[in-house]
């Protein structure tokens, strides 16, 4: 009797030939190109809320501190006619900002007591190194990077380690330098300083020597919900040093904290050349890493998105406090 015979196993096939895994890694690649935009978009669309956030937080501060002296935060800086008050203008004075002010009231108040402001000298307080989270906006990973010890025009002595600042106070319109000089609308308070000397004469809100005369939320004559108070800033590396003149980003220093809007939006970006960032006339301007515009907190406490396309008049005009310009936020 013979045996059946036994078939062999057969083998089932497994795995990829290299044509199908070629489909499938093209496929995926395709799909991570799809993928990325959305996800950069979910990220940008965070990073502005949180900015947004901040600005919030910095109205809402100025006017607390607003309702409890009865005036805005002033900040102090001793130069130009007053170089002698606050022990002059440098980082071994007490030209403390508005920043420095508001501490108590955007919940830093210890940050303010342990580094006695405005009792002691920015160079020698611990607070002038202190991180502030609401002072960042994290759209700016330059600035999130960058070593706190900064040399400036203002900030002389190295090794100070600064805390730094992605938000500045608006000074008004008026601006002394290249194709964007500008005069104020109003008249100078300093008599020996010209109409477009935005430091000592700022045709807006906060700017540096508006403490001799501190600004109250009634003088906004242009309606505080029409007037601009705090805008967005981003971190240019070649714009600071020894002999940049006027540029800065230490939260704690009055002139390191404002800036003008003669300039238009986001007029000089981080993609920028360095000879354009190196350019103090380019550099002075509101600017963000947000698509397409700035963010600014008005007078009023509202926040608003305002786009690169803003003409310049009227971008110029909302800076201004009391310049009886008719015109309102697009």
């Amino acid at each position: 009797m013979s045996g059946t015979r036994k078939r062999a196993p057969t083998r089932s096939r497994s795995g990829f030939t290299l044509i199908e895994l070629l489909v499938v890694i093209a496929i995926i690649a395709v799909l991570i190109g799809l993928l990325l935009p959305a996800v950069q978009k979910v990220r940008e669309a965070a990073a502005r809320s949180s900015c947004s956030n901040n600005l919030k937080q910095l109205i809402t501060g100025c006017h607390n501190y607003h309702g409890v002296t009865g005036y805005l935060p002033p900040g102090h800086y001793g130069d130009y006619n007053m170089s002698s008050a606050w022990g002059g203008p440098f980082e071994n004075s007490m030209s403390w900002s508005w920043m420095a002010d508001i501490l108590p009231h955007i919940e830093q108040g210890n940050v303010a007591t342990s580094g006695n402001i405005p009792t002691l000298a920015i160079n020698v307080s611990s607070a002038t190194g202190v991180k502030i989270n609401t002072f960042l906006c994290p759209s700016d990973q330059l600035l999130g990077m960058a070593p706190q010890v900064e040399i400036s025009h203002y900030l002389r002595s190295p090794g100070v380690l600064v805390g730094k600042t992605n938000y500045k106070g608006v000074s008004g319109s008026n601006y002394c330098f290249g194709t964007f000089t500008n005069n104020g609308v109003g008249t100078p308070n300093i008599a020996s300083t010209s109409k477009c000397e935005s430091w000592a004469n700022g045709d807006g809100i906060l700017y540096i020597m508006d403490w001799e005369k501190p600004t109250r939320l009634t003088d906004i004559t242009d309606g505080a919900s029409n007037t601009f108070m705090i805008g967005e800033d981003i971190y240019l590396p070649n714009s600071v040093g020894s002999g940049k003149y006027g540029r800065g980003y230490a939260w704690a220093h009055s002139a390191e904290v404002t800036m003008n809007c003669a300039l238009p939006p986001n007029n000089v970006t981080a993609s920028s050349s360095p000879t354009d960032q190196a350019d103090y006339q380019k550099t002075n301007g509101f600017k963000s890493n947000h698509p397409g515009g700035v963010q600014f907190a008005f007078a009023d406490g509202s926040v608003r998105f305002i786009n690169n396309s803003i003409p310049l008049g009227t971008y110029r005009a909302l800076a201004t406090m009391r310049g009886t310009e008719a015109v309102s936020p697009p």
